[in-house]
């Protein structure tokens, strides 16, 4: 099974006990009424407002403050366990997915699960990596072919998008490259077009959020939980 399948997997069997979570935790019928009592409160707010009846706008103020914080409650505790579930879902499939990196110095503590000093790496095959530092971003060539932060490269077969620089980026989100390291980051797959905020490549985020939330909404629906 390739990782985009597996991926994909993943991704919708957490949609699938996320939409769960929501069905049993939160009375749909109380949910719907209470939704429904916040918005009757704004068109009377709207109304009283607009009529100059201030004292009526304080009234009814405080009434659909007390209104949304009990509908508020409904649901805070299904919330609670998403994203409980989101950040340990998070964790287990970006150490899976996420890639490698390379420790560029032997001397120096780091915790990739590879090292070089100017030698070769090791994944199927071995691989030369030089690591060049220089003032307009640092350069690194594998296997005579020289990249900088943010190039493609294709290693074994497999896709990675190369770190070089510290620097937030949405394939790395917070675990940017560090001094004394390359991150190749994995990428599951090739777009059929350019798409925005994405590009041409999928790694396991980007892809997450695609599947995610159209199979969370479609989910919801199927099996009649709030909010769908």
């Amino acid at each position: 099974m390739t990782a985009i399948l597996e991926v994909l997997l993943y991704s919708l069997g957490l949609s699938v006990v996320l939409a769960l979570l929501y069905k049993v935790l939160i009375n749909p019928v109380e949910a719907k009424k209470a939704k429904s009592e916040v918005e009757s409160y704004k068109t009377r707010i709207k109304e009283a407002r607009k009529a100059g009846n201030m004292e009526e706008v304080n009234k009814l103020t405080m009434e659909s403050l007390k209104v949304q914080q009990k509908s508020f409650s409904l649901t805070t505790k299904p919330m609670m366990l998403s994203f409980l579930l989101f950040f340990v879902f998070w964790a287990v499939i970006g150490s899976m997915y996420g890639g490698f990196c390379v420790q560029v110095d032997p001397e120096v503590p780091g915790d990739c699960s590879q090292t070089t000093n100017g030698g070769p790496f090791t994944l199927v095959s071995e691989h030369t990596m030089e690591f060049i530092e220089n003032e307009e971003g640092n350069l690194v060539v594998i296997d005579g072919t020289e990249y900088k932060n943010g190039d493609f490269i294709e290693l074994d077969g497999t896709h990675y998008q190369v770190f070089t620089v510290e620097a937030f980026s949405l394939f790395t989100m917070f675990s940017a490259p560090a001094d004394n390291k390359v991150d190749f980051s994995l990428l599951l797959g090739r777009t059929p077009f350019n798409t925005p905020f994405i590009g041409n490549y999928v790694n396991w985020i980007s892809f997450y959020i695609l599947v995610t939330f159209p199979a969370s909404m479609l989910f919801r629906k199927l099996f009649g939980a709030y909010p769908y």
